[in-house]
């Protein structure tokens, strides 16, 4: 009976009241029996012991965290919304644990780690505050999203907004350039400040703003300091991505569209001559050379046409050694039509309305394994230039 010594057992149904029936004296003795035979070879503890000691080189995200335990004992971690990978405690004893935060970066983020190691039925578990467990850091993404490790903090720095929203542990100060703000009882901190840029938004010319290369016109610093005195930096580049970034949602839905630094009613300059394209977050811009965003007093929307046209690409093929012909070859041509709708950007009145075709264009060269290869399909848009040249006229 699970591997007990016969005459253990026999001493036990010796103790077991003759007056039970026979049945559950038998069932009682197999209880008995089994208990003592968990608490002989049951599940033992083992000794573990977890510490943060840094972050992973070039990473603000990765905690390393050191175990000492068992040797051979496998480690494992759980948690709501913090990965590592199953690491095994080495022949000294002791192991390192990479711990991915990147999901606790914002402020509904638990950092609360359960550590588990084990071996055969030896088992041992810590649990590890890692909210605490290390100086906080803090990182300023591309997009302006403020995040932060060791402590719960979320935000965004808006560069055409010359702003500051964010929710920080209440008291902490928060310094952008010479800017210092302090975050209210609720945590929240939303007010105005200075970057010193080089180039104010409204002076960025349009050949920089709408481009494939993002251009840095500034740069500066956030620095928190949490209430327990402890602080945390990170630099912040000021783009020309960023400040369209920040203002293509205005002229999504069409109607008024006004700058951050402008009021409601104002009047546009007599000299604005550009225009601006927003379709599908692209940035195109039409009118004068060096117009500035300033300039900018008309912006149209593009949106597909509700149908596409079919069409064929025709091509001679040829022998790529000898140049001899071997036939005509065709694909299948997709064309995206679209219907453009032009605003004047301060008052949001619809100036016009025009259907754009996209033009017949095919690959000029294709090259092919061999002759009964397909050629793959095509697609051809409508000209941009050609959308935002139109909205240009309008607004003279």
């Amino acid at each position: 009976m699970l591997g007990m010594p016969a005459a253990l057992i026999r001493a036990m149904r010796t103790f077991l009241p003759s007056a039970l029936p026979s049945s559950l004296r038998t069932v009682a003795t197999g209880l008995v029996a089994a208990s003592l035979a968990m608490g002989a070879t049951g599940c033992g503890k083992m000794k573990l012991t977890a510490k943060a000691t840094g972050y992973k080189t070039g990473s603000a995200t990765t905690m390393l965290v050191h175990l000492v335990g068992e040797k051979g004992a496998r480690v494992t971690c759980s948690s709501a919304n913090i990965t590592c990978a199953p690491a095994e405690i080495g022949f000294n004893g002791e192991t390192d644990m990479e711990v991915d935060l990147s999901a606790t970066t914002s402020d509904k983020g638990s950092r609360i780690l359960f550590v588990k190691a084990q071996r055969g039925r030896r088992e041992a578990s810590v649990m590890l505050d890692l909210e605490t467990a290390l100086p906080p850091t803090v990182s300023v993404a591309s997009s302006g999203d403020i995040s932060c490790i060791g402590r719960k903090c979320d935000g965004n720095i808006l560069i055409a907004d010359s702003r500051v929203k964010g929710h920080f542990p209440p008291a902490t100060t928060v310094q952008v350039g010479s800017a210092k703000l302090v975050a209210n009882a609720a945590g929240d901190v939303d007010a105005p400040v200075s970057f010193g840029l080089r180039t104010a938004p409204k002076d960025i010319l349009l050949s920089k703003l709408c481009t494939s290369t993002s251009t840095s016109f500034g740069s500066t610093d956030l620095t928190l300091t949490f209430p327990d005195g402890a602080k945390a930096v990170s630099p912040v580049d000021l783009t020309t991505e960023r400040v369209w970034s920040e203002l293509a949602p205005r002229f999504a839905a069409g109607g008024p569209a006004l700058f951050p630094w402008e009021k409601p009613g104002a009047i546009p300059a007599s000299k604005r001559r550009a225009a601006i394209l927003y379709a599908q977050s692209r940035c195109v811009a039409g009118g004068s050379a060096d117009a500035t965003l300033g300039d900018v007093g008309v912006f149209v929307v593009s949106t597909p046409a509700a149908r596409t046209r079919a069409d064929v690409c025709v091509y001679q093929l040829n022998v790529k050694a000898t140049g001899a012909s071997r036939g005509v070859a065709t694909a299948k041509l997709t064309l995206h039509d679209e219907q453009a709708t032009a605003y004047d950007r301060v008052s949001g009145r619809k100036l016009g309305t025009r259907a754009f075709q996209a033009a017949h264009y095919c690959t000029s060269n294709v090259s092919l394994s061999s002759a009964s290869e397909n050629i793959p399909d095509q697609d051809a848009y409508v000209d941009d230039k050609a959308v935002v040249g139109w909205a240009a006229t309008l607004g003279r």
